[in-house]
This record gives structure tokens, C-alpha cells and sequence, in this order.
């Protein structure tokens, strides 16, 4: 289950966020309207940043799993090697804790479950300021600890790798 991508309580900031959005359309870049909830949920999702560098793509074989979260269903997005995986990687997205998704990631997790032959697990964790600390650390807790109980049987290896960029740096080092 995903959460909304907008709360309505960031109306306060749309005189801020309309005079960011006239400054990055003064470089040439397209920004979305970030004053309504459409530009906003565009804005976090992170996907059409910097011309899609962090898109999903047709490419990629993603499937989705939904486990028990803490506050309920909490989805991991998952991408298997072609081979029979030697370890399971769980991959925590960036996004300074209140933007982005597990699918930002596809790319490169789909890259590092061919090129190291590992399965790349991503949680779709809460954001902020919807979900306040320690929402994200905790479902990033569940999924670890999901992929701990589970990946032998699933995967057929108990060797966990855990890591991420950028805020999702350091969920990995909280969870």
C-alpha cells in the first residue's frame, strides 16, 4: 500500500515553493506546480529528476511484495537476478526522508542483482512530514527483519547485505 503523496497541511508553503519553481523555470528547467497536489506528489516522487535518472524503465523486472509493517501493510519492491541469487541486498532509497520511492532505485538495484547476483529488496517506507520520526526507521527495522526471517526460504541464501545513499544511508546505519 503506498501512502498519499500530499498532505494538505504543505499549503502553508506554496509562496515558497511557487518562487523556487519561478527560479528553477528562470534556468531552463521544467518544474512542476508545486502549489497543488498533483506538482507536489511529482515533485517527490523523484522520477523525473534530473530527465528521469531515477525512473523505474520498462527494462526492469520489478515484482511487489507486501508485508506487515508497523503501522500495516508495507510494500518491498524487488528485483531477482537471472542466476540463483548468493545473497539478498536491501536497498533503502534516498530522498532526505520526505521524498522518492523504493522504484527510484530499479536502475541500479537492477544492475547490482545482475552484475553481483544478488536479490535487491527496496522498502517503500514512510515519508515525512506525513509520517513523522521514527516512521521511516521503523519500517526500514520490518523489512530488515523480513529479509532476515525469510530470504533462505525465499532465496535460498542467509546472507544479507544492507546499504543506501543519501538518507537512505543513514537508515541503513540506524536499521
Amino acid at each position: 500500500m503506498t501512502e498519499p503523496l500530499y498532505d494538505p497541511a504543505l499549503d502553508a508553503h506554496a509562496t515558497e515553493a511557487a518562487t523556487f519553481a519561478k527560479r528553477l523555470a528562470a534556468l531552463g528547467r521544467d518544474a512542476p506546480d508545486y502549489t497543488t497536489p498533483e506538482g507536489l506528489a511529482a515533485y517527490r516522487d523523484l522520477s523525473n529528476f534530473g530527465g528521469g535518472m531515477f525512473a523505474g524503465g520498462a527494462e526492469v523486472a520489478a515484482t511487489t511484495r507486501t508485508i506487515a509493517g508497523p503501522a500495516g501493510p508495507l510494500d518491498l519492491r524487488i528485483i531477482e537476478p537471472a542466476t540463483t541469487p548468493s545473497a539478498v541486498y536491501l536497498d533503502l532509497h534516498g530522498g532526505g526522508f520526505f521524498m522518492g520511492t523504493a522504484a527510484m532505485g530499479d536502475r541500479a538495484n537492477q544492475s547490482i542483482a545482475e552484475g553481483a547476483g544478488v536479490v535487491c529488496v527496496s522498502p517503500e517506507y514512510r515519508l515525512a512530514p506525513e509520517h513523522p520520526y521514527p516512521a521511516a526507521p521503523d519500517d526500514c527495522e520490518a523489512a530488515a527483519l523480513w529479509v532476515l526471517a525469510n530470504a533462505a526460504t525465499e532465496w535460498g541464501t542467509d546472507r544479507v547485505l544492507l546499504g543506501g545513499a543519501s538518507a537512505g544511508g543513514n537508515l541503513a546505519a540506524v536499521t
